[in-house]
């Protein structure tokens, strides 16, 4: 008896959802199609030159009226002249016509003298993964950080920095800002 009352079920679901889909499909499938075929109609009002509707100007029907006035004047080059170069003409000035430049006046500070670029480096690393891990934690923090290798004692390792900074000053912000957002204790190097 269980066994019919389980089969029963399963007749009467699938037969629900057998007439469910035969309801519903249909009008699912035209509305898809009635959306991607809806038109629009423009309609297009007659020309007429009093019509009070038009802002522009009405362009009339010939091309040569439009170029009446327009008329540029007809030159007739011999095909053999249009081929030659046109003659070489020597610019001359006089002393009156020559200027002399104007002095400028640049203030040169040793800021613009100075070619020195302060980097910070944060850590060194035996391991590359490390290093780069760290230096992409530093740049989602808006720092612009670099991996270098150097060879050290015979070993590869991994110098991590950050910069170059112009300004000493900026480069010891730097790094009083970069020591306390991530617990480390960097180093600012000079590079000439």
């Amino acid at each position: 008896m269980e066994i019919d009352e389980k089969l029963r079920n399963r007749v009467v679901g699938v037969s629900v959802i057998t007439i469910l889909t035969m309801i519903f499909l249909p009008i699912l499938l035209n509305e898809s199609k009635e959306d991607s075929q809806e038109t629009s109609e423009l309609i297009i009002p007659e020309k007429t030159a009093d019509s009070p509707s038009l802002t522009a100007t009405l362009l009339p029907d010939n091309v040569d009226d439009v170029m009446e006035g327009f008329a540029a004047p007809v030159i007739k080059i011999d095909r053999l002249q249009a081929l030659q170069p046109a003659p070489k003409q020597r610019l001359t000035a006089t002393e009156d016509q020559v200027q002399t430049p104007l002095p400028l006046d640049i203030a040169i500070t040793e800021d613009v003298l100075e070619t020195q670029r302060w980097f910070i480096q944060v850590a060194s690393f035996n391991r590359e993964e490390n290093a780069f891990s760290f230096r992409d934690k530093l740049r989602s923090q808006g720092f612009a950080a670099t991996v270098n290798s150097a060879l050290s004692k015979g070993k590869t390792v991994y110098r991590l920095r950050v910069g170059p900074e112009l300004s000493k000053q900026r480069a010891k912000e730097m790094k009083i800002k970069l020591n306390q957002l991530n617990n480390v204790k960097s180093i600012i190097i000079l590079e000439h």
